[in-house]
């Protein structure tokens, strides 16, 4: 119950602090798959586990659901497996400075630096999500609601500025203001960076 082990040599075993962290190589057909699958079933408390296959699942989910609830993040839906775990992008953006956050993380993310125009339409997407994403919140609606306003911006006006009016950071109605009246080459920039 306290270590994981690792491997045998000879008669003698190594064993790995459940606190550890532990890492395993191998090639093709090496017994990888074993190997995890017989420390998840083993493992006494709760187990996070990656992996592109679904056969890890398929075999240690009916055991591990008599210890507890099994969650699977699948949102690609891949091997037909359902997700039954979700993340909300509009929790706790209701704090502006949340909001920031999530649209730092969720604009960029896959930038690999600062890159004079690209970086340039990434900071004024992260500016206009960032409202989009709190006014969302301050509302209580989804992210449909939020994909409807980037594609419409026009037609959401008097509804953000409603729900911006809430918030206690200014800065982000003057934000979708500034988003709503600028011409339609730098609002469609922005739109293409947001998407």
């Amino acid at each position: 119950d306290v270590a994981v082990r690792l491997a045998r040599v000879g008669w003698l075993h190594v064993w790995s602090s459940l606190e550890d962290v532990t890492v395993l190589f191998g090639g093709p057909r090496t017994g990888k798959t074993g190997w995890l699958m017989a420390r998840i079933l083993d493992y006494p408390g709760a187990v996070v586990v990656t992996s592109t296959r679904l056969d890890v699942l398929a075999l240690t989910r009916r055991f591990q659901s008599q210890r507890g609830p099994v969650y699977v993040f699948n949102p690609a839906a891949v091997g037909g497996e359902p997700n039954t775990l979700a993340f909300d992008p509009l929790t706790g953006c209701a704090d502006p400075v949340a909001a920031l956050d999530r649209a730092l993380d969720m604009v960029g993310a896959g930038s690999d630096g600062d890159h004079g125009d690209r970086a340039y339409w990434e900071s004024q997407a992260r500016r206009v999500l960032a409202a989009l994403l709190h006014a969302a919140a301050l509302g209580h609606l989804a992210m449909p609601d939020v994909l409807q306003w980037v594609v419409n911006p026009e037609k959401a006006k008097v509804e953000l500025t409603v729900l911006l009016k809430q918030s206690p950071a200014p800065a982000m109605l003057d934000d979708v203001a500034q988003f709503i009246g600028t011409n339609d080459k730098t609002r469609t920039s922005i739109t293409s960076t947001i998407m």
